[in-house]
Protein backbone atom coordinates (compact mmCIF):
# COMPACT_ATOMS: atom_id res chain seq x y z
CA UNK A 1 0.00 0.00 0.00
CA UNK A 2 3.00 2.27 1.03
CA UNK A 3 4.59 1.67 -2.33
CA UNK A 4 1.32 2.49 -4.46
CA UNK A 5 0.56 5.67 -2.82
CA UNK A 6 4.25 6.36 -3.13
CA UNK A 7 3.66 5.79 -7.22
CA UNK A 8 0.88 7.66 -7.08
CA UNK A 9 2.06 11.01 -5.57
CA UNK A 10 5.25 10.46 -8.53
CA UNK A 11 2.48 10.37 -11.41
CA UNK A 12 0.68 13.14 -9.67
CA UNK A 13 4.19 14.85 -9.58
CA UNK A 14 5.38 13.48 -13.27
CA UNK A 15 1.51 14.68 -14.74
CA UNK A 16 1.35 18.17 -13.00
CA UNK A 17 4.92 18.84 -14.63
CA UNK A 18 4.07 17.66 -18.07
CA UNK A 19 1.28 20.17 -18.15
CA UNK A 20 3.19 22.73 -16.91
CA UNK A 21 5.72 22.20 -19.94
CA UNK A 22 2.89 21.88 -22.22
CA UNK A 23 1.03 24.80 -21.30
CA UNK A 24 4.75 26.60 -21.38
CA UNK A 25 5.67 25.27 -24.63
CA UNK A 26 2.22 26.62 -26.09
CA UNK A 27 3.10 29.45 -28.10
CA UNK A 28 6.19 27.26 -29.87
CA UNK A 29 3.80 24.40 -30.80
CA UNK A 30 1.72 27.55 -32.60
CA UNK A 31 1.77 27.41 -36.74
CA UNK A 32 4.29 29.21 -37.69
CA UNK A 33 3.82 31.23 -41.18
CA UNK A 34 6.84 29.53 -43.20
CA UNK A 35 7.74 32.43 -45.28
CA UNK A 36 8.58 34.53 -42.25
CA UNK A 37 12.39 33.95 -40.64
CA UNK A 38 12.01 32.95 -37.12
CA UNK A 39 13.46 36.29 -35.21
CA UNK A 40 13.39 34.01 -31.95
CA UNK A 41 17.23 32.63 -32.60
CA UNK A 42 18.30 35.83 -33.38
CA UNK A 43 16.81 37.30 -30.14
CA UNK A 44 17.91 34.34 -28.27
CA UNK A 45 21.64 34.99 -29.29
CA UNK A 46 21.40 38.80 -28.52
CA UNK A 47 19.99 37.79 -25.09
CA UNK A 48 22.58 34.76 -24.46
CA UNK A 49 25.73 37.90 -24.96
CA UNK A 50 24.13 40.24 -22.69
CA UNK A 51 23.57 37.84 -20.25
CA UNK A 52 27.16 36.85 -20.51
CA UNK A 53 28.45 40.37 -20.30
CA UNK A 54 26.86 40.60 -16.98
CA UNK A 55 28.09 37.25 -15.43
CA UNK A 56 31.44 37.94 -16.64
CA UNK A 57 31.71 41.34 -15.27
CA UNK A 58 34.81 41.79 -13.14
CA UNK A 59 32.36 43.32 -10.29
CA UNK A 60 29.45 44.74 -9.15
CA UNK A 61 29.57 48.35 -11.09
CA UNK A 62 30.17 46.97 -14.20
CA UNK A 63 27.53 44.33 -13.58
CA UNK A 64 25.42 47.00 -13.37
CA UNK A 65 26.52 48.59 -16.30
CA UNK A 66 25.93 45.78 -18.43
CA UNK A 67 22.36 45.24 -17.16
CA UNK A 68 21.65 48.74 -17.84
CA UNK A 69 22.51 48.37 -21.69
CA UNK A 70 21.04 45.03 -21.33
CA UNK A 71 17.57 46.48 -20.18
CA UNK A 72 17.92 48.94 -23.32
CA UNK A 73 18.81 46.53 -25.69
CA UNK A 74 15.59 44.53 -24.30
CA UNK A 75 12.85 47.98 -24.36
CA UNK A 76 14.26 48.30 -27.94
CA UNK A 77 13.41 44.67 -28.89
CA UNK A 78 10.11 44.75 -27.10
CA UNK A 79 8.71 48.12 -28.81
CA UNK A 80 10.29 46.49 -32.53
CA UNK A 81 8.14 43.40 -31.69
CA UNK A 82 5.06 45.51 -30.63
CA UNK A 83 4.86 46.86 -33.79
CA UNK A 84 5.98 44.36 -35.80
CA UNK A 85 2.83 42.37 -34.79
CA UNK A 86 0.70 45.35 -35.03
CA UNK A 87 1.75 45.83 -38.53
CA UNK A 88 0.81 42.07 -39.23
CA UNK A 89 -2.44 42.16 -37.20
CA UNK A 90 -5.87 43.15 -38.48
CA UNK A 91 -8.26 45.57 -37.30
CA UNK A 92 -9.61 43.32 -34.27
CA UNK A 93 -6.50 41.56 -33.38
CA UNK A 94 -4.73 45.46 -33.26
CA UNK A 95 -7.22 46.67 -31.11
CA UNK A 96 -6.93 43.08 -29.01
CA UNK A 97 -3.50 43.83 -28.56
CA UNK A 98 -3.37 47.36 -27.92
CA UNK A 99 -5.28 46.51 -24.50
CA UNK A 100 -3.52 43.71 -23.76
CA UNK A 101 -0.16 45.65 -24.36
CA UNK A 102 -1.02 48.30 -21.96
CA UNK A 103 -2.50 45.60 -19.40
CA UNK A 104 0.93 44.38 -19.53
CA UNK A 105 2.58 47.38 -19.17
CA UNK A 106 0.42 48.30 -16.05
CA UNK A 107 1.78 44.40 -14.63
CA UNK A 108 5.19 45.47 -15.58
CA UNK A 109 5.40 48.29 -13.41
CA UNK A 110 3.61 46.96 -10.32
CA UNK A 111 6.30 43.92 -10.51
CA UNK A 112 8.52 46.76 -10.52
CA UNK A 113 7.08 48.71 -7.94
CA UNK A 114 7.30 45.76 -5.72
CA UNK A 115 11.00 44.65 -6.60
CA UNK A 116 12.50 48.21 -5.76
CA UNK A 117 10.20 48.02 -2.15
CA UNK A 118 11.64 44.51 -1.65
CA UNK A 119 15.28 44.67 -2.75
CA UNK A 120 16.43 47.31 -0.70
CA UNK A 121 20.09 48.00 -0.43
CA UNK A 122 18.84 47.62 3.18
CA UNK A 123 17.01 45.10 2.80
CA UNK A 124 19.44 43.17 0.49
CA UNK A 125 22.90 44.63 0.65
CA UNK A 126 25.08 45.47 -2.27
CA UNK A 127 23.85 43.12 -4.38
CA UNK A 128 20.04 44.76 -4.31
CA UNK A 129 20.68 46.64 -7.70
CA UNK A 130 21.74 43.62 -9.63
CA UNK A 131 18.91 41.78 -8.56
CA UNK A 132 16.40 44.66 -9.46
CA UNK A 133 18.10 44.83 -13.20
CA UNK A 134 17.97 41.17 -12.93
CA UNK A 135 14.02 40.70 -12.62
CA UNK A 136 12.87 44.08 -13.93
CA UNK A 137 14.80 42.64 -17.12
CA UNK A 138 13.65 39.33 -16.54
CA UNK A 139 9.56 40.52 -17.03
CA UNK A 140 10.80 42.57 -20.63
CA UNK A 141 12.63 39.67 -21.84
CA UNK A 142 9.58 37.19 -21.43
CA UNK A 143 7.12 39.65 -23.10
CA UNK A 144 9.30 40.25 -25.56
CA UNK A 145 9.89 36.41 -26.33
CA UNK A 146 6.02 35.83 -26.26
CA UNK A 147 5.72 39.01 -28.98
CA UNK A 148 8.21 37.58 -31.58
CA UNK A 149 6.25 34.15 -31.23
CA UNK A 150 3.44 35.99 -32.01
CA UNK A 151 4.91 37.25 -35.18
CA UNK A 152 6.64 33.88 -36.28
CA UNK A 153 2.42 33.36 -37.62
CA UNK A 154 2.54 36.47 -39.42
CA UNK A 155 3.55 36.90 -43.29
CA UNK A 156 6.82 38.52 -43.74
CA UNK A 157 6.63 42.67 -43.87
Amino acid sequence: MVKRLGAQRWLGWAGRWSLCLALAAGPALAIDNPDREDPLPGFAAAVAAHEERIARAPDAAAALDASVLYARFLDERLNHAYGAVLRGAGPDARNALRRAQRQWLAYRDAEIRFIQSNWSNRAHGSSAALSRAAFRNGLVRERTRTLLEYLRSYPPD
